[in-house]
Formats: structure tokens, C-alpha cells, sequence
């Protein structure tokens, strides 16, 4: 027993290391071919649950190593202590286990299965697939609360991602995405792992890497790269300055400065970082569009995003697209929140009610308290921070609209590259699979555009100084 928690172990770290860089995706192919040796080498169904459970948990806990890049925690009232950093570890770790009981069903679906056929193993990568959105599932459960919904949005460690970098599975993102990916990378190691092994499915082998193949060669039918010019603002406004009275009137200033500046390029397009408000720097929307409408020599479109009481009742993210083309004002309300973030799931809720300092209590209770804003359609699609976590967000919105603007902070965290790597191959894989471009405007976090034909670049940098950046695409 003891050897096998071994290699359901080392599994699962094959899987989590493989999440968290470039350089260490290929640790995939081991943690595929350990889970295969594991699951032929299980002796009950309930040693099947416990160490896939194992594995699972492992394979998650890597995908959210992120997490650890709140650390040392800059938000008000909460200083960095051991009693803090346990609490981030229970999250880290339950969090982890959530997710991880989608490989125990993905683990009891196929010993169910090798029951009544011999050629189970070939219906593996739907299984995988399957554990995998359920994951997601229960980890909107474990994270629910008034700012959320049950839902299959949260894909951290899907082992589809790493294959988005390769250019001969461009086009498997392209049919399904990363739902596609991972049933590739599954298959593919069924296929080697059973021709090594057992030296069966050759042919079938043969056959899929045939079809791979074939499909590099088809032509991208992806919306083309926009020719029209667009600003994107970059940001790097700290959290603990900005939740200050000073911090919060240098902020509003730098962001009125970097507007200002982007205008002088003449584009059509302004992209600023969520929460940005530029707004606030004015009475009212209709005075930001008379501004707007006066500073600018041509007709241009501004993304602004803010906290916002609707009806005097409840605070919502918001963004604001102002039009002077148009002379019109349209608004997007958020609906897919970040837990802890912007709201407190209702687990974390009572946990903080009982056993937190008042003061910290009194803070969460106070400020996380968004609620999930209303649906509406409009000509520019935005994908709201978190929004890129969706495998089905663009998918289902992106048949209007010539490109998304991604709109993002990250001024929680300190430097999460695994969490930036992470969410380039998300990006990278929503733009093949929708054949939309996104464009990314971000505060304390990387600025790229994803092309609708697998390409990663930025803008070109105009300007910058140590609070804002302007990149211009064109």
C-alpha cells in the first residue's frame, strides 16, 4: 500500500508541477503514464477513491500555487501573521481538495467501466474531460455565496492547457478547446502507454497522430487581426495606496493623465484596467462623454470599469463604454465574481465570522460584499477579471464583435508569474477556440493580445511612467 500512495503521489505532483511553467509542461506525459499504471494496479473500489483523491488534490494544489503570492498580504487591517498564513493554507489545501474529487470520479467511471468491456481505456479521455468540469462544479459549490452561481467556470489545472503552446494543436483548441486539449493529451497517452506497454492500439495510434497532422495543415478560419487602432492602458496602481484618501486622488489623477496622453495617438479604441474609474474623475457618465466628445480630434470608443451602487442597494462591478461616434453611453455589469475578491463564499463566511479578530471580521463583512450584476449585449464584448478562468465564456459571445477586451488587477497579488502563466494559455486557447482576438488591459499584471490564429504579442509602447503604460496596436 504504501508504495502505491508512492506513485499515486508522484502522479499527482507530475500533474501540479506541470501547471506552474513553460519549461516544466512536459512533467505531463509522467503524470499521465503513472495515472495509467496506477489505475490498472488497484485492488478495491475504495482504495480507487482514496488515492485518486490523493492524486487529485496534488494535481490542484499546483494549479493553485498562486495563491501563495498574496503573501506578505498588503490589504488593510490584515497584517502577515501564522495565524493568516494557516488560514491561507486551509483555503489553499480545501480548495484543492474540492477540485480533486473530480479525478476520484473520473478513477470510479473507468473501473466501472473496464467491468464490461476490454477496450475501456479508449473511453478514458471523456472520462478525464468529465472528472475535470466536475471539479469545476464543486468548487463553485465549495465557493458559493451572494456574488456567485453554481457553474463549470473555474479551470485552473485542466492538463489541456500546456498543449495550447504547441502550434500542432492549434487547431484541436480550435474544434473544442480546452475540453479538446485535454481529451488529446489523455488519449495520446492511453495510445503510447498501451503500444509500450502492452503493444496494443498501434494503428489506432497511427491513425490519430494521421488526423493530427492533417489538421495543422487546414487553413485558420479566425476573425482577422483588427486594423482599426487601439489604445491599451496598463496600470501599476498599488492596493494598500489606493484604499487611502491620498492614494485614491493620485490615483484618479494618474488615470485622467494616461487617457489624456493615450488621445494624443488619435485611437479608436481606449482600453483601460479594471476598476479603473476614470469616471469618478467627473459629475457623472454624460459629463465623462462631454469630456471625452471635446479632447478627442476623432471619434473614439473608452472601456472604463468601477464600483457601483445600483438602486442605492447593492455594490456591483460595472463598466461604462463611452461612444462619441455614437454619443452614447452603454454599460456591462459583472457576473462572474472572484471569490474573496469581491464577495465571501458562505464556508469562508462563517469560518472568518468565528474565528477571526473583530477588526478583521468587521473588514470582510464590510467591504467583500458585490453582488453578481445583470446580463446585458453589447457591440464591445469585455471579459471581466476572472472571466478568462471560463473555457465557455467567448465560445458562447463571441460571434459579434471583431475582438474582446479582457479587463484585469491583479493588485491582491505580489508577482504571481504561475497565475500569469497560467492565464496566457487560457487566453491563448479562448482565442483559437472563439476565432476572436483579446485584447488585455491590466493593473499589476502583463498586457499581451491574443490573436485569433494561435499569435501572442503586444502593442507597441508609446509612453509610460511609473504608474501607467500606453501600448498601441494598430
Amino acid at each position: 500500500m504504501k508504495s502505491k500512495i508512492i506513485l499515486w503521489g508522484l502522479s499527482g505532483i507530475c500533474f501540479a508541477v506541470s501547471a506552474l511553467h513553460a519549461h516544466t509542461a512536459f512533467l505531463l506525459i509522467p503524470g499521465i503514464f503513472l495515472y495509467l499504471y496506477n489505475i490498472h494496479h488497484l485492488s478495491t473500489m475504495k482504495e480507487g477513491f482514496y488515492l485518486s483523491w490523493f492524486a487529485g488534490t496534488l494535481k490542484s494544489a499546483g494549479a493553485l500555487w498562486w495563491i501563495w503570492s498574496l503573501l506578505p498580504i498588503s490589504w488593510p487591517i490584515i497584517p502577515t501573521t501564522a495565524g493568516v498564513i494557516g488560514i491561507l493554507a486551509f483555503y489553499w489545501l480545501s480548495a484543492a481538495g474540492v477540485i480533486g474529487l473530480g479525478l476520484t470520479l473520473t478513477t470510479r467511471l473507468f473501473i466501472t467501466l473496464k467491468n464490461k468491456t476490454v477496450h475501456a481505456i479508449l473511453f478514458l479521455p471523456i472520462l478525464w474531460v468529465i472528472g475535470e468540469v466536475v471539479g469545476s462544479f464543486l468548487f463553485s459549490i465549495f465557493t458559493w455565496g451572494p456574488g456567485s452561481i453554481p457553474n463549470i467556470a473555474f479551470s485552473y489545472g485542466y492538463i489541456g492547457y500546456p498543449l495550447v503552446s504547441l502550434k500542432v494543436f492549434h487547431n484541436i483548441a480550435v474544434i473544442g478547446g480546452v475540453y479538446a486539449l485535454s481529451a488529446t493529451a489523455i488519449l495520446f497517452g492511453v495510445l503510447i502507454f498501451y503500444v509500450y506497454t502492452y503493444k496494443k492500439y498501434t494503428n489506432v495510434l497511427v491513425f490519430t497522430l494521421t488526423v493530427l497532422l492533417i489538421l495543422n495543415f487546414l487553413p485558420h478560419t479566425g476573425k482577422p487581426h483588427p486594423q482599426e487602432k487601439i489604445a491599451i492602458i496598463n496600470t501599476n496602481y498599488d492596493l494598500a495606496i489606493i484604499n487611502t484618501e491620498k492614494g485614491v486622488e493620485e490615483y484618479k489623477k494618474a488615470t485622467k493623465e494616461a487617457v489624456d496622453e493615450a488621445l494624443r495617438f488619435e485611437p479608436s479604441t481606449i482600453i483601460l484596467p479594471e476598476h479603473s474609474d476614470f469616471t469618478s474623475n467627473f459629475l457623472s457618465p454624460e459629463e465623462t462623454l462631454a469630456y471625452l466628445t471635446n479632447e478627442s480630434s476623432t471619434p473614439v470608443r473608452l472601456i472604463d470599469s468601477r464600483a457601483y451602487m445600483k438602486n442605492n442597494e447593492r455594490k456591483i462591478v460595472q463598466a461604462l463604454v463611452y461612444d462619441t461616434r455614437e454619443t452614447s453611453i452603454q454599460s456591462q455589469e459583472k457576473r462572474y465574481l472572484v471569490a474573496h475578491g469581491e464577495y465571501l463564499p458562505l464556508f469562508h463566511a462563517l469560518f472568518i465570522h468565528f474565528f477571526t479578530p473583530k477588526e478583521v471580521n468587521s473588514y470582510f463583512f464590510s467591504y467583500k460584499n458585490y453582488m453578481r450584476g445583470n446580463s446585458a449585449k453589447l457591440s464591445t464584448n469585455i471579459l471581466f477579471c476572472n472571466e478568462s478562468t471560463n473555457p465557455l465564456r467567448t465560445k458562447l459571445s463571441g460571434r459579434s464583435g471583431p475582438f474582446f477586451t479582457h479587463i484585469i488587477s491583479h493588485s491582491w497579488f505580489n508577482t504571481p508569474t504561475t497565475l500569469w502563466h497560467q492565464q496566457e494559455q487560457m487566453l491563448q486557447t479562448q482565442a483559437l477556440w472563439s476565432k476572436t482576438p483579446i485584447f488585455v488591459s491590466a493593473n499589476q499584471a502583463p498586457h499581451a493580445i491574443y490573436y485569433s490564429d494561435g499569435i501572442i504579442k503586444k502593442g507597441t509602447l508609446k509612453t509610460q511612467n511609473d504608474l501607467w503604460e500606453i501600448y498601441i496596436s494598430e
